[in-house]
């Protein structure tokens, strides 16, 4: 990003105009942005706390908030690369582990292990703030319905998808019987683990460390391929640098960089560009494949959850769907999406 800006203003002094634009000339602050931002981010100031044994201590989704601070002490402490997987003894790390990585940098750097985790944390959290705010603003036009998408995508979650499961027959608690009859059945149900249906934040962005990096990121590119999409025109050099954001993201997150990749794919084709035009676009994307096999390439033991397609999250009941592998894990997905994915297809479906 330096570079870039550095190319921008040696070559024709623009670096700093997009800055101008947006910030300096802003007359009006959307009071929708900042309570985004006061409901994001004290989740990240005060959801974490180092005790006086030097402890750090996490209340949500601790399980995967323990697996990326042990991914942190495993680069600080080993001195092989890739460090041993701490979730499983003698294997590489299988795992996109980027952001884990520059938090053990900080701890090297002379940072105690709570700062090099929580000031990232911190920073993430506005970026994903910014960028929600500003890509519904850029999708929805008007400031109403950035609120109720904000407050759709903050509140919604994955316990309406526990209560739909429980209906079928698989509930989500397994020592406990579900009864639709009753309210203390169904709170159970929609809380666990951890609060999910009222919070993705303490589920999801704040202990799963490389989807917090990667979604404002991804939104970022989402953006341009938006506006490219509508006015069917796109700077060569800034589609350029997206498309390179995305060949840079396997080892930060590798599932979005899954989703991504096929995006810019597609936007690349439909830009009115030549075939050599689109092909040089396109080349940054090359930059994932050896990611990519870094990351596939190592053993993964399935006994541990997220490795496991049969099992419904860590721990949960098991599912087999017509004896298919495929099919399993669209379910995994469809259910860890939950609440917000369904509403984001009904509201493409409904807009198109």
């Amino acid at each position: 990003m330096a570079a870039y800006a550095a190319y921008e203003h040696i070559r024709n002094g623009k670096n700093f105009l997009w800055f101008k634009k947006n910030v300096l000339q802003q007359k009006k602050i959307s009071f929708v942005y900042i309570g985004l931002l006061l409901y994001v981010m004290p989740f990240f100031l005060f959801g974490l706390w180092e005790t006086n044994t030097g402890d750090i201590v996490y209340r949500g989704n601790y399980t995967d908030f323990s697996y990326h601070l042990s991914i942190v002490s495993a680069f600080v402490e080993q001195t092989r690369f890739l460090p041993l997987d701490p979730q499983s003894a003698g294997n590489k790390m299988s795992y996109h582990f980027l952001v884990n990585f520059h938090s053990a940098i900080l701890c090297k750097g002379g940072w105690n292990p709570f700062l090099s985790i929580i000031i990232p944390q911190i920073l993430f959290s506005f970026a994903l703030a910014t960028m929600l705010y500003y890509f519904y603003l850029l999708v929805l036009k008007t400031e109403t319905a950035v609120l109720f998408a904000a407050v759709l995508f903050m509140l919604g979650h994955i316990g309406f998808f526990n209560l739909v499961f429980a209906f079928f027959g698989h509930p989500t608690l397994q020592n406990m019987t579900f009864d639709p009859m009753s309210w203390i059945s169904i709170k159970e149900q929609l809380l666990f683990p951890f609060f999910n249906f009222l919070n993705p934040i303490i589920n999801y962005f704040h202990p799963q460390r490389p989807f917090l990096f990667s979604f404002p990121m991804a939104l970022l590119v989402l953006s341009g391929i938006y506006s490219s999409f509508k006015q069917r025109d796109i700077a060569f050099k800034t589609f350029f640098l997206l498309a390179m954001f995305v060949g840079l993201m396997p080892l930060f997150h590798i599932h979005t960089f899954f989703i991504l990749a096929p995006l810019v794919f597609l936007d690349a084709l439909y830009l009115p560009w030549n075939f050599r035009q689109k092909l040089i676009a396109l080349l940054p994307l090359t930059l994932s494949f050896w990611q990519i096999y870094l990351i596939l390439s190592q053993p993964k033991v399935p006994g541990f959850s997220g490795f496991d397609v049969h099992k419904l999250g860590g721990g949960l009941v098991d599912l087999n769907i017509l004896d298919s592998v495929f099919l399993t894990r669209a379910v995994f997905w469809l259910r860890a999406a939950g609440f917000p994915l369904i509403l984001g297809i009904a509201g493409v479906v409904f807009m198109f």
